[in-house]
């Protein structure tokens, strides 16, 4: 069942996306070399530059999907930390910054929850063109019937992997931010020409003469006229940001997945195991968020969303602001909870309010309480924190 924060928040649907259903476990070989197939479902936590949860689906026409909450690692550096996020990931440019070849490029660290491939949204609006015509004092009205069709250009590509000649498992996947500024801008895209019309115009003319005697004279002329339509099209432009993730590893078949994620941050290994279904952890939590001084509790409902991946739906509030999206609960005691929080008050439904993007990732054990997960929370602009959680589910 969605949670009521989803539902109210569209804007933030990025987030809360639906994983798959079913768990299909590891074949043995694949056509492309001699090494291990990773096919099926992987339960994977991620550590080096930076930290996080996530759930990999490997297919067998060589594309994976991926769904995952991420924290990056506090930079070495004083540039201050910046996250943008509007339904997907944020971004934390405070990472190195140097030209040498022997270092990273610059970048932007994406935080938030990334869930892929996401496809293109596209609809066709039916219309109606009324043209009407007059012939004397009869009116005659026609119904053109036409369509515009809206896209939705929001997709973010599946991964692709495979074998090199080694035989090692190779790959790549597009970390995609959420939007931080929006550019409207309207253009004439199709003329439609409905051809030509006859429009039938009385002109009556009255002659008077010298004697006062009137002579009334009727003409009629047929107006032809030339019905087209302009449709214009309405293009929403967005800034985004992307990581672009190349890996390297290995696969054990029905037992463990290990890659060597190359992020513009630097090396991140992810290790993975075969998912198994844990205690149900739907019901009321709490949280203890501490920043700059400040104590913060919170109170979140977790909803179930996919039992068989550990994955729920998140919807709560803390003093001053409601959130909500979801959280992924690892066999290898890591959870995480990627969310947006929306200011009370707020009108959500404009492009102009900056969208608040939360990654909260840390260590949970069996009796679902969990004490010094780390978070970031951003907005675009130069006030990011950094933060330490400690809660759990509530008795």
């Amino acid at each position: 069942m969605q949670s009521k924060f989803a539902k109210k928040y569209t804007r933030c649907a990025a987030l809360l996306g639906l994983a798959g259903a079913g768990l299909l476990l590891a074949g043995a070989q694949s056509a492309r070399g001699q090494g291990a197939s990773p096919v099926g479902f992987w339960d994977v936590v991620q550590s080096g530059a930076r930290t996080g949860v996530a759930s990999m689906n490997f297919s067998n026409d060589f594309t994976f999907s991926m769904d995952e909450i991420i924290v990056p690692n506090q930079p070495h550096s004083n540039i201050q930390n910046v996250g943008r996020d509007g339904g997907g990931t944020g971004r934390n440019p405070g990472s190195d910054q140097g030209g040498s070849t022997n270092t990273l490029p610059p970048h932007s660290d994406l935080f938030g929850g990334e869930i892929f491939p996401v496809q293109n949204i596209t609809n066709i609006l039916p219309q109606v063109l009324v043209q009407m015509t007059t012939n004397l004092d009869v009116v005659d009205v026609t119904n053109i019937p036409y369509s515009t069709t809206n896209i939705f250009f929001a997709g973010v590509p599946a991964g692709e992997w495979g074998f090199n000649t080694a035989g090692k498992l190779i790959g790549f996947f597009t970390e995609v931010s959420g939007p931080s500024a929006y550019i409207t801008n309207v253009v004439a895209s199709v003329t439609n020409d409905y051809g030509f019309f006859n429009n039938l115009i009385a002109v009556t003319n009255i002659s008077i003469d010298a004697g006062g005697n009137s002579t009334t004279n009727v003409s009629a002329t047929n107006l032809v006229l030339h019905l087209t339509n302009v449709v214009y099209t309405t293009n929403i432009t967005v800034d985004r940001l992307t990581n672009q993730i190349s890996f390297t590893g290995k696969a054990v078949p029905g037992q463990r997945l290990t890659l060597d994620f190359q992020t513009p941050a630097g090396e991140v290994i992810a290790r993975g195991v075969v998912p198994t279904p844990l205690a149900n952890a739907a019901g009321q939590w709490y949280g203890r968020k501490k920043n700059q001084g400040l104590t913060f509790y919170e109170f979140f409902n977790v909803s179930t969303n996919n039992p068989l991946i550990n994955r729920y739906f998140v919807d709560g509030s803390g003093p001053g602001y409601a959130f909500g999206g979801h959280m992924l609960i690892s066999r290898q005691k890591r959870f995480g909870i990627g969310s947006t929080v929306i200011t009370l008050g707020q009108d959500v439904g404009s492009l102009d309010q900056p969208v608040v993007v939360r990654a909260i990732v840390g260590p949970i054990n069996s009796q679902r309480t969990f004490s010094g997960a780390k978070g970031i929370q951003g907005t675009g602009a130069a006030d990011d924190l950094r933060f330490n959680y400690n809660g759990g589910k509530s008795p």
